[in-house]
């Protein structure tokens, strides 16, 4: 499976032209982007046959910051490692010599990336 992220980039790219105003707007897109990947991933593994508790180990942190000298923005959308399960969640993304992955996380994410570019393109459009 592969993702087109030329979109993102496009977008990312274009990123530090935005005015100051549309910052708040750019940091709420990500972070909603990122809340719903999370969820739909948490989604797609809830009441696992084999690992019944994976869900509960993913999370997404944001990371960087809106402010002088641009946006320096990302999130991180993944399994916290300590968990109970989480170690586990390699086997159930990519498989295993016996079992086929899932991609799970993978395929949340290209659910959501076209919501994403709907949301920057939204933060940098002009107040009317």
């Amino acid at each position: 499976m592969g993702i087109d992220s030329s979109e993102v980039r496009s977008l990312s790219a274009s990123l530090g032209e935005i005015p100051d105003k549309s910052l708040k707007k750019v940091r709420q897109a990500t972070e909603v982007t990122a809340r719903k990947t999370k969820d739909s991933w948490k989604g797609k593994l809830a009441g696992g046959k084999y690992l019944p508790h994976l869900s509960r180990a993913v999370s997404y942190e944001l990371k960087g910051h809106i402010g002088i000298g641009g946006v320096k923005l990302s999130a991180e959308i993944g399994v916290e490692k300590g968990s109970a399960q989480g170690p586990l969640a390699v086997f159930d993304e990519f498989g295993s010599i016996n079992n086929a992955g899932t991609s799970n996380g993978a395929n949340s994410l290209v659910e959501n990336v076209d919501d994403f570019v709907k949301g920057l393109e939204k933060a940098m459009e002009p107040d009317l």
